[in-house]
């Protein structure tokens, strides 16, 4: 048995995500919000994830002729349970970061690039689920500049810019385990068939894409409709080595 692992604790921060960059995740627009001011934008980048983990196991089972357990099987019993290889891969990611967004009309006159509403007070997670990314405990400001006291955000009076920044929130994290089994069947001398089934999310485990990140859409805010990766996969590979 042999494997190997790797974690990674990161952290990188970006004024800009690159006009093809943002595919698939809830980031900020490719421009500014302000083209006079870049530091307006300078937050987490649409790729930060926080903490990063692979992790990679192989293990010749010691079952079979020539192994520790079951060297006295005869032929038959070897062909079928004897000289099994397991292969894995396990992925794991935290989530990306979100950028809370606004659609306010009076607004775009002045904004070059996104619009991002009011930063009034941390969110407070409570009740979290696929239709309710941010909680159910959070109320949000919809009339522009009007702040009740209790808003997470609101969206920005007419001509000012929001004071959100970029990247305040965070998507679902990533699992993911394939795994691959195969063994070799001998013929003749050097010769054999090798048989491998590869299993991709074997688990057939759902990973989320981004909620919805418009505060001022009411109906698909923190709600998440996509998912990331696709449902269980299986292939069989038949190979003769000669």
């Amino acid at each position: 048995m042999q494997f190997v692992g790797s974690y990674t604790f990161s952290k990188t921060l970006s004024d800009s995500l690159g006009y093809y960059g943002s595919s698939g995740v809830a980031a900020q627009s490719a421009y500014w919000q302000n083209a006079y001011n870049r530091h307006g934008d300078f937050g987490p980048a649409f790729f930060d994830s926080r903490h990063i983990g692979t992790f990679g196991p192989s293990w010749e089972i010691p079952v079979g002729r020539d192994r520790k357990f079951g060297s006295h099987m005869n032929r038959a019993e070897d062909l079928i349970g004897g000289g099994w290889k397991v292969d894995s891969v396990v992925t794991m990611h935290s989530g990306f970061p979100v950028t809370i967004l606004s659609v306010d009309q009076t607004n775009q006159s002045v904004r070059s690039g996104s619009t991002r509403p009011n930063f009034y007070q941390p969110m407070t997670i409570q009740n979290q689920s696929i239709d309710h990314w941010f909680g159910t405990a959070n109320t949000y400001c919809l009339t522009p500049g009007v702040n009740t006291g209790s808003c997470a955000y609101g969206v920005a009076a007419p001509g000012v810019f929001g004071t959100a920044g970029v990247g305040t929130q965070r998507a679902p994290g990533f699992v993911n385990v394939d795994l691959s089994l195969g063994k070799k069947f001998y013929t003749h001398e050097k010769q054999y068939l090798d048989f491998r089934a590869d299993f991709f999310n074997v688990a057939n485990h759902v990973n989320f894409g981004p909620p919805g990140a418009t505060v001022s859409s009411t109906a698909s805010f923190g709600v998440i409709t996509t998912q990331i990766g696709s449902a269980r996969v299986i292939q069989m590979v038949l190979k003769y080595y000669f």
